[in-house]
């Protein structure tokens, strides 16, 4: 059975996305070197990259929250994670999207190193590969991650490894990133939109597109949240209607 994750985007986009984007790809220190300038990655002390060290699923979070601009209000309601915790909201935002899950129990395990698969299977729902829940992979994986790796894989997201259960190094997770980084630039966003009446919207994005939306209910005044698809992607957008 196949199942269609996070973003929605058609398939084949992808692949495209992929495509163009393969040729930007340098060296893992300096798709570092972007991805901080972009505000997606910070320093270690003193600023260091520190690409072969190691981080912990709270500090995972922090990152995927930047790369990608999801935000909450209010913290997790795990066991492990108080109120008071640094990445409380962006775990939270990351849990809200889909991006990351609990580890059992009502835990998030937010001092625990984060595993390749892991990093392998939150970008895949970021980007939104289809995942064919009964496909395997060769080298270790558990049994819930060998689909994410399949679909990552196929889609030239990353090259097959040995062992996807290692913990993953800074280094690991800026290859990756910067693969989805790429990707997510290239998505077109919502740029504005105009009222044309109160069951009609039309909705600009990015690129130069546009959507003229035909609402079966009308706005009611004040904030609406209206759904729009633009190039096999669902947006929601928040209209204002005085």
């Amino acid at each position: 059975m196949k199942k269609s994750l996070s973003l929605l985007v058609a398939i084949a986009m992808v692949f495209s996305m992929f495509a163009t984007v393969a040729a930007a790809a340098t060296n893992t220190q300096s798709k570092y070197d972007e991805l901080k300038a972009a505000g997606v990655f910070v320093g270690r002390d003193g600023g260091d990259a520190a690409l072969d060290s190691e981080l912990t699923r709270a500090e995972f979070a922090g990152i995927i929250a930047r790369l990608t601009g999801i935000t909450s209000d209010s913290p997790a309601s795990f066991d492990d994670v108080p109120s008071t915790h640094w990445a409380t909201k962006d775990i939270n935002a990351n849990v809200q999207n889909g991006y990351m899950q609990g580890v059992g129990g009502n835990k998030f395990a937010p001092s625990r190193n984060v595993t390749l698969q892991e990093v392998i299977a939150v970008a895949v729902r970021i980007v939104g590969l289809e995942v064919d829940e009964d496909a395997t992979v060769d080298g270790k994986a558990g049994a819930w991650a060998q689909p994410y790796i399949a679909a990552a894989i196929e889609a030239g997201l990353i090259q097959p490894l040995s062992d996807y259960t290692a913990n993953a190094t800074r280094g690991d997770l800026v290859d990756v990133t910067y693969e989805v980084y790429q990707v997510l630039q290239s998505i077109a966003k919502v740029a504005g939109y105009e009222v044309v009446s109160a069951t009609k919207v039309v909705v600009s994005f990015s690129d130069g597109g546009e959507v003229e939306v035909e609402l079966d209910e009308p706005l009611q005044l004040g904030k609406n949240t209206i759904t729009v698809t633009y190039n096999d992607r669902e947006y929601q957008v928040e209209v204002d209607f005085e």
